[in-house]
């Protein structure tokens, strides 16, 4: 994977609606979803937060704190797991990690990274084509549904389809608001694997008011 925290937006997110006709009716659940991620990225940036929780053989948590920069494709976030700091930053297509917050990154491992282009955002794009079975819930601005892993695997890169091949028919709760002025505020998904249990925990905030990302500077390209 290219970061524990980049599967959000998840997972925003490996990830909303059904693509059928009525999804574009008005007051529809993924009508208002899909509107919400195109407010989300006319704002250009956002800040993003995420907690990551696994329990089980090998639990562990993490959290992670950044930016995502919609306009200009990048994304920069910096992770705690297992009390080491690991920033990565995702510039179109190139995704970059380096160890603690300076120095020059190098670029991430191709074989490390998951087969489904899932930073922030990207992932954003599929929050409106991924999850079915939406249905607003009584906490406000809240809208539950199912992340179908079907549909994420679509996007699976040529020759890599095979490789999550256990998710294929699966789906995963997930959790999505939004704010008062219609944008994505949170997202959470919990999978089930055996006997463990992933909970990504995700919150999107200052919109437009978070900083845009420049490209890497020459102290910071990999050598």
């Amino acid at each position: 994977m290219r970061s524990v925290a980049a599967s959000v937006l998840v997972i925003a997110m490996v990830a909303i609606g059904c693509g059928s006709e009525e999804n574009s009716e008005s007051g529809n659940p993924s009508k208002v979803i899909m509107d919400a991620v195109a407010k989300t990225e006319a704002a250009r940036t956002a800040r993003l937060s995420v907690d990551i929780s696994i329990t089980g053989p090998e639990g562990f948590s993490s959290s992670a704190e950044g930016v995502a920069d919609f306009e200009h494709d990048r994304d920069l976030l910096t992770t705690m797991v297992q009390g080491k700091t690991v920033q990565t930053f995702n510039d179109g297509g190139e995704a970059y990690v380096r160890n603690g917050t300076s120095g020059p990154y190098r670029l991430f491992p191709p074989s490390e990274e998951a087969p489904v282009a899932n930073n922030p955002t990207d992932s954003l794009k599929y929050v409106g084509t991924d999850v079915v079975d939406l249905k607003e819930i009584d906490e406000d601005g809240c809208y539950a549904g199912k992340l179908d892993f079907d549909r994420v695997l679509e996007r699976a890169e040529k020759g890599r389809e095979d490789e999550l091949s256990e998710l294929r028919g699966q789906t995963a709760p997930v959790l999505i608001c939004v704010d008062d002025a219609g944008r994505i505020s949170r997202y959470d998904v919990t999978i089930e694997q055996g006997p463990s249990k992933v909970e990504f925990n995700s919150t999107i905030s200052d919109h437009g008011r978070a900083p845009a990302l420049e490209p890497l500077g020459s102290s910071e390209r990999p050598r």
